[in-house]
């Protein structure tokens, strides 16, 4: 068979999907009015939360609705039926990721902002063009959002690493990071004890740092962005950094 159904996916001709019938159903989903709804709806939506860049972000005014003392009658703002159009929009327009192949070497980017971590686990295919293994993102905490700019970017890289080390561990890899002073993170020194315990965290991995500037860092930064109802675009940033990228360019 070309293609078969898997847990919830679409497995085939080496790509990676939701099943249709899944997506179907988030997308003819009501805005939730109870807690419990809202949590039915983060639960299937979260699934699939590998096809959707910063999928944290985006439900974030969603997710808030859970916490521990709100109301059991959730108050559904303009934010929150934003974020519940961003996200079923982000599944139902296609998303396909490329499954990875272990003979090949991965190229990740990671970025931090002041609230939020992400990361994209990219492959070259035969054309020499680049296409996403995995999404990742993830809400900071509050303890988090006051480490210095260089701890959350090294955060950022250790925190993936960890979420991805059945495909980087005794493989080598290259990571891409807009914060020039962590391709120096083998050589650290100083008092700051953060840096100092992920560096010999990090020395496990057989990988090269390599600074790019931001503006060929869109997928990761947009994933690290809290963002809003004008996040669908970020589904465009795959074909962006696909040419931003071809023949190796920074």
């Amino acid at each position: 068979m070309a293609e078969v159904s898997y847990l919830g996916h679409r497995v085939g001709s080496g790509c990676l999907k939701p099943e249709p019938a899944k997506v179907e159903v988030i997308r003819d989903w009501p805005a939730p009015h109870t807690k419990k709804q809202v949590q039915a709806f983060i639960g299937m939506a979260g699934y699939y939360r590998r096809f959707v860049p910063h999928f944290s972000a985006i439900a974030t005014p969603i997710t808030e609705l859970c916490k521990k003392g709100k109301p059991h009658k959730v108050v559904w703002t303009e934010q929150c039926q934003e974020a519940f159009r961003a996200l079923k929009e982000a599944l139902v327009s296609g998303p396909v990721l490329a499954n990875p192949d272990f003979d090949k070497p991965f190229v990740m980017f990671t970025d931090a902002s002041d609230t939020g971590l992400g990361a994209v686990l990219i492959q070259e295919d035969e054309k020499g063009e680049r296409h996403p293994n995995v999404y990742l993102s993830k809400k900071l905490l509050p303890q988090e959002q006051h480490y210095a700019a260089i701890e959350k970017e090294c955060l950022a890289m250790v925190w993936a690493f960890k979420k991805l080390e059945p495909y980087l561990f005794r493989r080598h890899f290259t990571v891409y990071t807009d914060h020039a002073p962590l391709t120096w993170l083998h050589q650290m020194k100083g008092a700051n004890a953060k840096l100092l315990r992920w560096s010999l965290l990090l020395k496990d991995y057989d990988m090269d740092v390599v600074h790019v500037k931001g503006s060929a860092n869109l997928i990761a930064d947009a994933l690290s962005q809290r963002g809003g109802p004008k996040l669908p675009r970020s589904l465009v940033t795959v074909t962006l950094l696909s040419s931003v990228l071809k023949g190796g360019e920074m």
